[in-house]
């Protein structure tokens, strides 16, 4: 699976607004005049990356039957990769969303209200923008919790049989464990790596000495 210590700098960028990847997908985030898509609240967008980042690290990005690089270069690989993958969710499936609640569905909303005569709660919902975040704000965690639940991520029965504080630990537990458990394959994979240079090391020096005997007698 992809490893967070390679990808969860793609998340922190993302979450700062910085975007490797902004140019590739500027023409989903501006509308035809240049400025950019009335949006809802940061936190809505952070969340719904959440869930996507959930989804690439329950991943295997990079392909099984491809030999593996060096370490330096998975890392790039999975660091860019998964980049690209939030930029893109994010500008192509995010904000179409996040505006199509903010304008069409307000739009809509206050010509229904119109209709029957509710003027003034036509008035308030297009200038009240609170039930939208709300809507915004329901829609990308209901998205998170869903990724949780289809990755296998998080056990929520630990929620449901022993309470808020102890699902907190064990998800703190679970996090360390999983980091714990990639840190730790980066030095076997260089152990591995030297005893099999000793191995074949050995071995040549062996058949040497085999040879060498052939050759005396």
């Amino acid at each position: 699976m992809t490893k967070i210590i390679y990808t969860i700098w793609a998340l922190v960028l993302n979450s700062m607004g910085i975007s490797i990847f902004k140019t590739c997908f500027v023409d989903a985030l501006e509308d035809e005049y240049g400025d950019n898509f009335l949006s809802g609240p940061p936190i809505t967008s952070f969340i719904f990356a959440l869930g996507v980042y959930t989804i690439i690290t329950n991943l295997n990005i990079y392909p099984a039957y491809f030999r593996n690089p060096i370490t330096i270069l998975m890392s790039l690989y999975e660091f860019l990769v998964t980049s690209f993958l939030l930029d893109f969710c994010i500008a192509c499936i995010w904000t179409p969303i996040d505006f199509h609640i903010y304008i069409t569905l307000t739009k809509t909303l206050r010509r229904i209200l119109l209709c029957f005569g509710m003027n003034e709660a036509a008035a308030w919902i297009l200038y009240n923008k609170f039930p939208m975040a709300i809507l915004c704000f329901i829609i990308s965690i209901g998205f998170f919790l869903i990724t949780l639940h289809i990755t296998r991520s998080v056990d929520f029965s630990m929620y449901t049989d022993y309470g808020i504080c102890c699902f907190i630990g064990y998800l703190k537990n679970k996090l360390i464990k999983r980091i714990a458990c990639e840190l730790p394959r980066l030095c076997e994979v260089q152990c591995s790596g030297c005893k099999s240079q000793k191995r074949t090391r050995g071995r040549k020096r062996s058949r040497r000495n085999i040879n060498n005997r052939y050759e005396n007698d």
